[in-house]
C-alpha cells in the first residue's frame, strides 16, 4: 500500500474534545449530493427510509445568530421532481422564519474589506444540527487589488484560493443587486460582519489529500498499528474520514481510531475496522 508524504503544517481546521464524546461535523456542498441521516436530531417527520433523507442539496435557509439552518434537497435522480426543505433539529420551526438568510451555491461574500470569495457549503454539527460554518473559497485573484500593505484585502493574499471555515454568526444580510440586463436578474451577496484579516485568520478547510497524508502519518507513527497498514484502508470525503479493514483485537481499533481524531482537520471518524480477536 502506497502511503503519501507527511501533513502539512500550519493553521488548519481541528474539531476535537478531551474526554466525553467527540464532535463530529459534517460538510454539506451546494450541488452536490447529501445524507442527513446521520444528524441526531432531525425530526423523525422528516426521516425517510433506512439511511434518512438525500438528495442534491440546492440551497439553504440561515438563521446566523441562532445557528439554525433548513436544507433544501432536491432528488439525485434525473427528471426527478420535488424539493423538499428540512429542518435539522426540532427545536426550530419546519419551516423557514423571515429572517432566515438565502444561500446559495456560488453566492459572492464580501466583507466590509470588500469581495471575499464565494459561498461552496456549510457545515453542520450531526449532533445539534445546527451550522457551524460557512465554507468560503477565497479568491484566486485577491493581488490585483490588493498591490499594497495598506489595501482593504492584504491581508488575505496568504490564504488566496483556500477554502476557509467562517462563523456563521458573521452573516447579516444577503443583499442583491440589479444586473446589466434587467431580465436576467441581479448578483446576490452574502454580507459579512468581518474584516479581511478576520476572514485570514479564521480556520482552513484541509484538502482530503492532505488530510490523508496526515492521517498515514500518524498512523505509521504508532508502533502498534504500523505493522498492521496493510490491512488497513483509508478514505477521506470533505474532512469525514472511512477506517476500514482488519486489526488483531479492539484495542487495536480504538487506538487507530484515537490516533485519527489527533489529525488536525478531521471532523468526523467511522470507524469500520474489524477486530479479529
Amino acid at each position: 500500500m502506497t502511503k503519501p508524504g507527511g501533513p502539512e503544517t500550519g493553521r488548519m481546521f481541528s474539531e476535537r474534545t478531551v474526554g466525553g464524546e467527540l464532535p463530529t461535523r459534517q460538510v454539506l456542498r451546494f450541488g452536490a449530493r447529501v445524507s442527513l441521516g446521520d444528524v441526531r436530531t432531525l425530526p423523525g417527520r422528516s426521516r425517510s427510509g433506512a439511511g434518512g433523507p438525500s438528495g442534491v442539496l440546492a440551497e439553504a435557509r440561515l438563521r446566523a445568530r441562532a445557528g439554525e439552518i433548513w436544507c433544501r434537497l432536491r432528488p439525485a435522480r434525473p427528471f426527478a421532481r420535488g424539493v423538499r426543505t428540512l429542518a435539522l433539529n426540532t427545536t426550530q420551526p419546519p419551516t423557514p422564519t423571515p429572517d432566515a438568510l438565502e444561500l446559495r451555491r456560488g453566492m459572492r461574500v464580501w466583507c466590509a474589506s470588500g469581495a471575499v470569495g464565494k459561498l461552496m457549503g456549510v457545515v453542520v454539527d450531526r449532533g445539534t444540527g445546527l451550522a457551524v460554518g460557512l465554507v468560503v473559497r477565497v479568491r484566486g485573484d485577491v493581488e490585483a487589488e490588493a498591490t499594497w500593505p495598506t489595501a482593504p484585502l492584504w491581508p488575505l493574499l496568504p490564504v488566496a484560493g483556500q477554502t476557509m471555515l467562517l462563523p456563521p454568526a458573521w452573516a447579516t444580510n444577503v443583499e442583491k443587486t440589479e444586473g446589466a440586463f434587467p431580465p436576467l436578474g441581479g448578483e446576490a451577496r452574502l454580507i459579512l460582519d468581518a474584516s479581511a484579516s478576520q476572514v485570514a485568520h479564521s480556520l482552513v478547510l484541509r484538502p482530503d489529500a492532505d488530510l490523508l497524508a496526515g492521517i498515514w502519518a500518524v498512523l505509521d507513527a504508532n508502533p502498534a498499528i504500523s505493522p498492521l497498514m496493510g490491512g488497513v484502508r483509508v478514505s477521506v470525503r470533505d474532512g469525514m474520514v472511512t477506517l476500514l479493514g482488519t486489526v488483531p483485537t479492539t484495542r487495536h481499533r480504538l487506538s487507530a481510531e484515537q490516533d485519527v481524531w489527533h489529525v488536525p482537520g478531521v471532523l468526523g471518524v467511522r470507524n469500520e475496522l474489524s477486530a479479529a480477536g
